[in-house]
Formats: C-alpha cells, sequence, structure tokens
C-alpha cells in the first residue's frame, strides 16, 4: 500500500504503538522517516494530532509522577522539587564566589587589551596584541 493512502489515524495510531518513535512508525507502515515528516508536514491535521499524543504522553507521565510523590518516594519529590519548585526557593543553584586579591591588575590588563582591540579595529595594526 502506498504511504500517501494513509489516514492519519491509521500515520498516529502507528506512531503511538512505536512509542511516538515516528521513524518506528514509518517503518512498520513500510514508509521512510522522511515520507512520514513529509505527510505531517502537509496535514495540518496529521500535525496537531502529533503533538496531541505527544502532550497525552507527558500528562502520563506527570500522572506516575505523582503517585510516586504521592507514595513518599523521595526521589520523585526531589525530581518534582528541582523541576517545578524554582519559584520557591528549591531546584539546581550555582553560586559562584570570585575573589580578586590583585583586582586593579585585572582591571588595567582588560583595560590594555581593549586599548589594543580599539587599534586593530580602527587602523589594522597587530602591535601589543
Amino acid at each position: 500500500m502506498a504511504s500517501h493512502t494513509y489516514s492519519n489515524e491509521e500515520l498516529i495510531q502507528a506512531f503511538v504503538a512505536n512509542d511516538f518513535n515516528a521513524s518506528a512508525a514509518a517503518k512498520s507502515l513500510g514508509m521512510t522517516r522522511q515520507n512520514f515528516y513529509y505527510l505531517r508536514d502537509n496535514r495540518p491535521e496529521l500535525a496537531k494530532m502529533i503533538e496531541f499524543a505527544k502532550e497525552q504522553r507527558l500528562e502520563v507521565a506527570e500522572s506516575e509522577l505523582f503517585k510516586h510523590v504521592k507514595k513518599g518516594n523521595l526521589d520523585a519529590i526531589k525530581f518534582l522539587l528541582d523541576r517545578l519548585g524554582g519559584n520557591l526557593g528549591y531546584g539546581n543553584k550555582t553560586n559562584v564566589n570570585v575573589n580578586i586579591d590583585n583586582s586593579d591588575k585585572v582591571l588595567q590588563c582588560i583595560e590594555l587589551k581593549s586599548k589594543n582591540y580599539d587599534k586593530v579595529v580602527n587602523d589594522g595594526s597587530t602591535d601589543g596584541l
């Protein structure tokens, strides 16, 4: 059967049955991945169906995550707080403390490099670089 004769419903069923993997879905239907994407790109309703299926997949995953949180699974709780609790102070934070004893020398070096850069840009000279 030629790929262009597959209905949107058949294509989305293959997509879901193959764990949302377009390559595997295409192969199961006897078409190339590129053809599957071509059909998706040229059938707006199919594209909407694929996005809806992906959203449903996320909802299932969220439901399972919340089940584990309710059971007190510490890893699930940490994961949830890390991903969704950023505005409450949870999540990965990176603190960088910089202590430069010779800050004057560092600033002078930056200023010198900046002047040399300006010289190259303005007159093409590479002296001092």
